[in-house]
């Protein structure tokens, strides 16, 4: 039986060097960095939690998507650089400190259960998939779906998709996942080479404006999904990391995060974060002022009031809050933003009344006093699956929510070992993996919902590709033996 390698076994080994080489030099200057052994172990704690995922997925021959490893990474930055970081004046050492081990223990339950399933033998009538071919057909089905996106972002900024109500959802997450699907499949286009001058440039082409049209919105969290799929495709069909675009891709992203502040109190209605009226026709000039205001912050040094990546990303605060005031000050929740995810997953079209998505972070927002019911009606804080376990059944909680996570992520990544990328396990796998790193900063239920709508959009949307484009007999990409 063969499984398909996400890398060739020369750049595996490259990466796993490099890896090491960056956790040894992480260890080593964290050593002059944090001047409190507490601080210093619950760092090097995080780091080692994190580590696990990527060095076992990598020892086993990067033979499935790696969907912990890269949760794993994510989490460096929402809780470990932040112990580095951090201003954490109302909390002491030792409690940072708490916080940081408790991190480690969700993370190493979800290890360990992701372990248990994600190197078992797959079934053999999983282990051989029909890839689609990347012919002109579907191809052709590449750039429709590029095209649907820009179509669905035009009409996001026009207001344009009120008249469909209680659809509007289902709308929404159609629309993201085909757009996602369409920069997956062309980054694969473009790691094999397939396409001509001609239609790379009208990739690019549609890719820019629909990355613009995204970040015209003054957020950035989808734009970064999409090229995330680009680069997971890329990555899937080259067998190698693209350093380059990756290290220009890190440089625009921090000089576009230095004049976010600046951009929203121009351009974001006083009080709300909703868009001053603009047409589309705006965008560029919009984008160009950005650029501009994020350079002359970065050239005057003057970055005072702005968030870093660090600030923003962090989510050790409400971990550390929940572990201070609960359960001494603040009674648990016990289940209840778990409790809710059936009333979630009923389609708004089903149930006009439904609670939102942001509910269980609201909830646990105005629970622990950051907001008051009146600001969760403009703003959403986010709020982990790792503050929200210990809120709501303490240690046990983080216990088990990390077992149930890694079942969740072992079972995905088990069901779609060794499928090749351009196929139904293949396309599930990477919208799975997309959707769970882009849902970080939700609960449990939220990344969930998400999840489950992910799923059920790839499998519209390889349907509607499968119609332009028959499967192929024979699946010809490098493969390994399992």
């Amino acid at each position: 039986m063969s499984t398909a390698s996400y890398f060739k076994a020369a750049n595996l080994r490259t990466l796993r060097q490099v890896a090491m080489a960056v956790l040894v030099a992480a260890v080593f200057a964290s050593l002059f960095i944090v001047k409190n052994v507490e601080l210093l172990f619950g760092f090097i704690a995080i780091l080692a939690a994190c580590s696990l995922p990527f060095f076992s997925w990598a020892r086993h021959g990067a033979v499935s998507i790696p969907i912990l490893p890269a949760v794993a990474l994510v989490y460096i930055l929402n809780y470990a650089v932040p112990v580095l970081t951090g201003n954490f004046e109302n909390y002491t050492p030792y409690e940072v400190m708490r916080g940081a081990l408790t991190v480690a223990l969700f993370l190493l339950m979800a290890f360990l259960s992701w372990r248990m399933l994600v190197f078992a033998r797959p079934l053999e009538r999983l282990s051989v998939d029909r890839g689609l071919t990347l012919d002109s057909t579907l191809l052709r089905s590449i750039f429709c779906a590029l095209l649907m996106g820009l179509v669905f972002n035009a009409g996001n900024i026009l207001n344009s998709w009120g008249w469909l109500g209680t659809w509007s959802g289902t709308f929404k997450s159609f629309g993201i996942t085909a757009t996602s699907g369409g920069c997956y499949l062309f980054g694969i286009a473009l790691g094999r080479r397939n396409l001509s001058m001609a239609q790379r440039y009208l990739g690019y082409a549609l890719v820019s404006s629909v990355i613009l049209m995204e970040i015209t919105t003054l957020f950035m969290n989808m734009a970064i999904t999409y090229l995330l799929a680009i680069f997971l495709g890329y990555v899937t069909s080259a067998y190698r990391l693209p350093w380059l675009a990756l290290s220009i891709g890190l440089a625009v992203a921090s000089i576009l995060n230095l004049g976010k502040g600046d951009m929203r109190s121009q351009y974001w209605i006083s009080g709300t974060e909703d868009l001053k009226e603009i047409s589309i026709l705006e965008a560029p000039s919009l984008i160009a002022n950005w650029l501009e205001l994020g350079i002359e912050r970065l050239a005057s040094g003057n970055n005072e009031g702005e968030q870093t990546f660090i600030d923003r990303a962090s989510q050790l605060s409400t971990l550390l809050l929940a572990q201070q005031q609960t359960p001494e000050n603040i009674a648990f929740l016990d289940g209840e933003t778990y409790a809710n995810f059936s009333r979630m997953l009923i389609p708004r079209f089903l149930s006009p009344g439904k609670i939102t998505s942001q509910d269980n972070l609201n909830l646990l927002s105005v629970h622990y006093g950051l907001q008051t019911d009146l600001d969760t009606r403009t703003t959403t804080l986010a709020w982990g699956m790792v503050p929200e376990a210990y809120a709501n059944f303490g240690y046990t909680g983080i216990i088990l929510a990390g077992l149930a996570f890694g079942l969740l992520i072992g079972g995905l990544t088990w069901l779609t070992a060794g499928a090749p990328p351009i196929s139904l396990r293949g396309l599930v796998g990477i919208s799975s993996l997309v959707t769970i790193v882009s849902s970080t900063g939700y609960d449990f239920s939220y990344s969930l919902l998400n999840l489950v709508q992910s799923i059920i959009s790839i499998l519209i949307f390889y349907g509607v590709i499968n119609m332009f484009s028959p499967p192929s007999e024979q699946y010809s990409d490098r493969v390994v033996r399992a």
